[in-house]
């Protein structure tokens, strides 16, 4: 009789350690059913779908809200278009602000279940003054009315360019094009001793048959001032003279044609459309 009692002690004391892990449910003995919540396609099983909370503020004003006119999405390296992401993984978005904002790239978001906060800046756009003064740094060139004095052949002009920027606002990388008398005339041109890149194709040519040059400047942040010397040296027994046009491009994010985004380093996309922010030119003459 002991023996039994004994068993029936054991017996009831691995039933309810059982129950109280879990291995038995009871649940279904009183017609209840475990809730299973729901897993949503896509979205590594979440039950709240994930989202995205954007807050844009402007860069230089701490505290000034900004208002998108749209936004531009990638998910995992797939284009998404404006249709923001409802999944979990990794996130890539252009801010897109029409009002006097540069687009804002942000890179690298992850999104989880339910709504994540981004909190993103974006520079108000500007364009930076530009200067250029003579060679022999006297005065500064302004078209038609302080001309630059033509040299002698295949001499070198040294042309100071000074830019000044604008308090609390950015230009964005910058593609500086500078186009002069014809090819032959010209030996070369250099800026501040940066490297030239392929002058796009979006680009209008203000002359037929122009000697074109192209390179990329930092952005110009703030009320600050950056100067670049413009060299350019005649070919032999040739005289540069004539008119000097000048175009300045301030670039920002954009979409490419293949869904890809270009973080800012180009004024056209592949189709030659424009994509930059702002655009200025100075111009003078050599007479």
């Amino acid at each position: 009789m002991a023996n039994k009692q004994w068993i029936w002690f054991v017996a009831i004391a691995v039933g309810i350690i059982l129950i109280a892990n879990g291995t038995i449910n009871l649940g279904g003995l009183f017609g209840d059913k475990d809730v299973v919540p729901p897993v949503i396609p896509g979205s590594e099983g979440c039950n709240i779908v994930p989202s995205v909370t954007q807050s844009l503020t402007d860069k230089l004003t701490p505290g000034t809200a900004i208002t998108e006119s749209s936004s531009e999405w990638r998910l995992n390296g797939a284009y998404l278009g404006t249709t923001e992401p409802s999944s979990v993984g990794t996130v890539d978005v252009i801010f897109i602000n029409n009002t006097g904002y540069l687009s804002e790239l942000v890179t690298g978001f992850q999104t989880e279940c339910g709504a994540k906060p981004l909190i993103a800046t974006m520079y108000a756009n500007t364009s930076a003054s530009l200067t250029y003064y003579s060679d022999n740094g006297l005065s500064a060139l302004t078209w038609q009315t302080s001309n630059e004095t033509a040299k002698a052949a295949a001499l070198t002009y040294n042309w100071n360019l000074h830019f000044q920027g604008v308090d609390k606002k950015a230009t964005g990388k910058q593609m500086f094009i500078v186009e002069l008398s014809v090819p032959a005339n010209v030996s070369s041109a250099t800026l501040g001793g940066l490297t030239p890149i392929t002058v796009p194709n979006g680009y209008s040519r203000q002359l037929t048959n122009g000697y074109v040059s192209a390179w990329i400047l930092p952005s110009i942040v703030g009320n600050t001032a950056v100067d670049y010397n413009l060299a350019v040296t005649a070919a032999t027994a040739k005289v540069i003279d004539g008119n000097v046009y000048t175009t300045i491009y301030n670039m920002q994010p954009f979409v490419e044609t293949d869904g890809t985004f270009n973080a800012g380093d180009k004024a056209f996309n592949s189709l030659n459309t424009a994509k930059y922010g702002s655009s200025h030119t100075k111009n003078f003459i050599i007479v």
